[in-house]
């Protein structure tokens, strides 16, 4: 390449160009065959887990973390 033959400046940024562009869709294609085979391809649901419920053992321990934090607050003045 020389600076002076404009020619070869383009020809050695256009296979620069092209050369980045294929190593990045070779390396793209690995993580994407390996998120397919997890089931990301699919819309529907991965897991069978469920959403939590709310109950009376929560609400203790929420509310013995906030006495707490107020009991240290208070102290503290």
């Amino acid at each position: 390449m020389s600076w002076r033959a404009p020619r070869s400046v383009i020809a050695y940024l256009w296979a620069s160009t092209f050369g980045m562009l294929l190593r990045s869709l070779g390396s793209a294609a690995t993580p994407a065959v390996a998120m397919d085979a997890r089931g990301f391809a699919s819309g529907g649901r991965r897991t069978r887990a469920e959403p939590a419920a709310w109950r009376l053992a929560d609400t203790l321990v929420v509310l013995a973390s906030v006495v707490t934090v107020l009991v240290v607050a208070i102290a503290r003045l």
